[in-house]
């Protein structure tokens, strides 16, 4: 059994450091997915590079759990892709479009991996594994990742509206400190609310 895992982590491996001397094309060709499938990912160009990079660091991220074995429930977010969440919130982009964006992307990602397996390997009971190991770890590095981006996000979003409507304008367009207000928070974190998607 000990033998086999290592020759499964050793063929992931393998693949994970062929995959990464490609990271920009695949990065590339995720976020042109992204920006296709998901209209609210698209329009604002500023947004949009920040994309590139959290796609581009989270891949990266990703080949380096294979490569080495990590245990993914323990890696955080990249640092670009809680700087997207944080901007996706800032400009009120829903948190599904968020969680939509790593699906798409994780499923992109496994088929470039699962490509490359198969151009490796002829051995159908050692690429099933592969393929299996593949598809877990990724997953659980997926869910791992949502799940702070959610909360990241729900806390930047707390932030940026109470800050944007801290004063409100009065009858003659001033504003002053007795039109001041807050916005009250919801009854339930968004996070409780969303979770349903990340373990859909």
């Amino acid at each position: 059994m000990e033998g086999g895992d290592a020759t499964v982590a050793a063929e992931l491996s393998a693949v994970a450091a062929t995959v990464a001397g490609h990271v920009p094309e695949l990065s590339s060709e995720i976020w042109a997915l992204l920006t296709h499938d998901i209209p609210e990912l698209r329009g604002d160009h500023i947004v949009e590079k920040l994309l590139d990079a959290s796609i581009e660091e989270n891949v990266a991220t990703l080949l380096h759990v294979f490569g080495h074995g990590l245990v993914p429930d323990e890696i955080r977010a990249p640092p670009a892709a809680v700087e997207y969440a944080k901007r996706l919130a800032q400009r009120g982009v829903s948190t599904i479009a968020l969680i939509r964006a790593y699906r798409v992307g994780h499923r992109r990602f496994l088929s470039r991996c699962i490509e490359q397996l198969a151009s490796r390997n002829t051995d159908t009971a050692l690429n099933t594994e592969v393929t299996l190991r593949l598809v877990d770890v990724s997953f659980r590095y997926i869910d791992r990742v949502s799940e702070e981006l959610i909360l990241v996000y729900q806390q930047e979003r707390d932030r940026w509206l109470l800050t944007q409507t801290a004063v409100r304008p009065d009858a003659s367009g001033n504003c002053s400190a007795a039109t001041r207000w807050t916005l009250p928070r919801p009854s339930r974190p968004w996070a409780t609310v969303f979770a349903g998607i990340i373990l859909a």
